[in-house]
């Protein structure tokens, strides 16, 4: 099945061709690289990636050579595709890239329909990738929804993972719980095990529903035994039979993760699952507590530098940014925050600005890069109805890291406390912001006294 899916919203007009067509002719001709290797497949709203990073590392703890695919990447092309948690090379991908690119046009003319999508031939890529590294697993992230997900022409499946589902592309996947929630279910497969994170009821009703009618046996994660939050914003957590570790990802939320993930090894495992039954019980609880302890995610709560302290996080969803409001609150709950947000036009980027700001001294918008992002001076417009606070528009990043920067040392120039500086609204932006992190700390004006401010008329007002 096939299915065009137009969505406009506030003025921007998005195309999608989703379904299984194109992506079944390219594993024909590929020779099934979808059916050699072991997949676990996640769907999901919220901590699909994170979950996806603890799963493909415990794994490669504990020895098994494996595959990990996720979109979109973040500050490496080539990220989205790894074995061994290392990216596959820029050589690789354009030889990958040109050979299935190549087959999907031949079969674009000799079946006469649209050639592959970008995010098909990638998908592709990933499969065959995997197939010819000799792989003993992967881990595979949907990219939309589920049912007409690229990802979904797996034919291998060991286990489906559902993380937690919210509202999110609503003009594609339906505007209720429900009906995002089918649409992600589509990745089940008949008899083999279901794993979600604790859902809502109205997205639990579903998935509940549908592994019943392919009589799989659905698992569900709980907490932690133990957690502890450590002021860094890392935290440790206690497992049934496992030692307490140290999450490689920061951030209170990233237990829920975390026990997603282990709740699937542990039970397949459990289940005689031969990649994993044949491994001895001391090898298996350090590769459990080594995964956990490695896992890195860039982009999700991460730590660019300190003094003053800048964070970035890829919320851009309601789900999302709970988790990220509760993160900083945990973090910094008497610090006073600069928020710069950075949004897609087709995202409910109000609703997440309205969660995650809070105890702001200033809030600044940026464009984020593409056709589909919300202009600069738009987002900033719309973001003064939620604070007096928004301040200035910026067009590139730079200026708007620089003009946080900037406030954020007047501010403790004015009155003893440094602010926290808060980066989100969306990926897209976050690879630019690190890089001008880099080489806006060594600028001397940075830690200066107030008068180097840089001249901008965007700074008018801060």
């Amino acid at each position: 099945m096939q299915k065009k899916i137009s969505t406009e919203k506030t003025g921007v007009r998005i195309e999608m061709d989703l379904g299984l067509f194109r992506m079944a002719k390219l594993m024909e001709a590929l020779g099934h690289p979808e059916r050699d290797v072991p997949v676990i497949h996640v769907a999901g709203t919220n901590g699909k990636g994170s979950t996806c990073i603890f799963l493909a590392s415990i794994l490669r703890e504990a020895g098994l050579h494996t595959g990990l695919y996720q979109s979109p990447a973040v500050f490496d092309p080539m990220e989205i595709i790894q074995v061994d948690g290392k990216n596959i090379s820029e050589e690789e991908y354009r030889s990958l890239y040109k050979e299935i690119a190549l087959i999907g046009k031949g079969i674009a003319e000799n079946e006469r329909i649209a050639c592959p999508t970008i995010f098909e031939v990638q998908t592709a890529m990933a499969f065959a990738f995997f197939s010819r590294s000799g792989c003993d697993a992967a881990v595979i992230e949907t990219g939309l929804g589920g049912d007409l997900d690229a990802t979904n022409i797996s034919e291998a499946a060991i286990g489906t993972v559902f993380t937690p589902i919210s509202l999110d592309h609503t003009g594609i996947l339906g505007d209720t719980l429900a009906q995002i929630a089918l649409h992600k279910s589509g990745i089940m497969r008949q008899n083999v095990p279901v794993f979600s994170a604790k859902q809502q009821p109205e997205a639990a009703g579903v998935l509940a529903e549908r592994a019943g009618q392919l009589e799989c046996e659905l698992y569900t994660a709980g907490p932690p035994v133990h957690e502890h939050l450590e002021k860094d914003g890392s935290c440790i957590v206690t497992f049934q039979g496992l030692p307490a570790c140290r999450l490689g990802l920061p951030g209170s939320y990233q237990r829920d993760n975390a026990s997603l993930a282990v709740t699937v090894l542990q039970t397949l495992r459990a289940r005689g699952n031969l990649l994993l039954s044949g491994i001895s019980e001391a090898v298996w609880k350090q590769a459990v507590f080594r995964g956990l302890e490695r896992a890195v995610f860039p982009g999700r709560m991460e730590w660019i530098g300190h003094e003053p302290d800048v964070l970035l996080d890829g919320a851009h969803n309601p789900g999302a940014a709970l988790r990220l409001r509760e993160a900083v609150e945990k973090l910094y709950p008497d610090i006073p925050r600069i928020f710069i947000m950075g949004a897609f036009s087709d995202k409910n980027f109000m609703e997440v600005a309205r969660i995650v700001i809070e105890k702001e001294i200033c809030v600044l918008a940026v464009q984020a890069p593409g056709p589909r992002a919300e202009r600069a001076e738009s987002l900033l417009k719309k973001l003064g109805q939620i604070t007096p606070l928004a301040k200035a528009a910026f067009r590139t990043v730079p200026e708007a890291l620089d003009a946080a920067m900037h406030e954020a040392w007047n501010y403790k120039y004015d009155n003893g406390v440094m602010p926290v500086i808060v980066c989100f609204g969306s990926l897209s932006w976050l690879a630019e912001a690190k890089k001008a992190y880099g080489r806006l700390a060594g600028k001397e004006h940075v830690g200066c006294e107030k008068e180097a401010a840089p001249e901008n008329e965007n700074l008018e007002g801060i």
